[in-house]
């Protein structure tokens, strides 16, 4: 796997680290468990391990579960706000070998903070959904990031860049959305208000 390809492809991972961090998690610890992955730096070595992979196992069900139950979504989301971009981090630092990029701090704070970011998207998505439906359109949301994520893992593994370039220009459109959605949930919340102030 050539440089500009692992670079794609921890873009693309660290991106779907933000929707679900442990299923990307045990994505990578399967790759480099199976030897799909070069030997990582050796600080991450560990994760390939039969440990970590068990871990994320449990720990993938527990997620993708979870999120699922109103209320639980919520505390999860709190959790995934130092969870994900940690994840991100470790992603970047090892889809993508020393030799190609000697500074793996940059490269862990970039895939945070893109991780991040992504979560930053889909929280906002979460909280939208709970104001205009009362949380009751969130289990319907929770699949539909099952999907996006296991979709762009998969297309991340076989043609990364153009999974890459999907993902960004999937990225751009939805926080264009979110911006026209909470644009729409302050103007609901302002006419309820200026109703009531009517009725009273």
């Amino acid at each position: 796997m050539d440089a500009p390809t692992q670079y794609a492809l921890a873009y693309v991972l660290s991106s779907t680290a933000g929707i679900r961090v442990f299923v990307t998690l045990l994505a990578v610890s399967l790759a480099m468990h199976w030897g799909f992955l070069p030997p990582p730096a050796h600080q991450f070595a560990w994760l390939a391990s039969d440990g970590a992979l068990a871990v994320l196992v449990v720990a993938s069900i527990l997620e993708v579960l979870g999120d699922k139950i109103p209320l639980l979504d919520h505390g999860l989301h709190v959790l995934h706000t130092v969870a994900k971009p940690l994840a991100g981090a470790l992603i970047a630092g090892s889809v993508v070998q020393p030799g190609n990029d000697p500074s793996l701090l940059l490269l862990g704070v970039l895939g945070g903070a893109n991780a991040l970011a992504i979560h930053g998207v889909s929280a906002t998505a979460r909280a939208a959904s709970t104001a205009t439906t009362g949380g009751l359109a969130n289990p319907i949301v929770s699949v539909v990031e099952d999907g996006l994520a296991i979709g762009g893992i998969l297309l991340g593994w076989f043609m990364p860049f153009l999974a890459a370039a999907i993902v960004l220009a999937a990225t751009i459109v939805a926080i264009v959305c979110v911006r026209r959605l909470l644009a729409y949930v302050a103007a609901h919340r302002q006419r309820r208000l200026e109703a009531s102030t009517a009725t009273t």
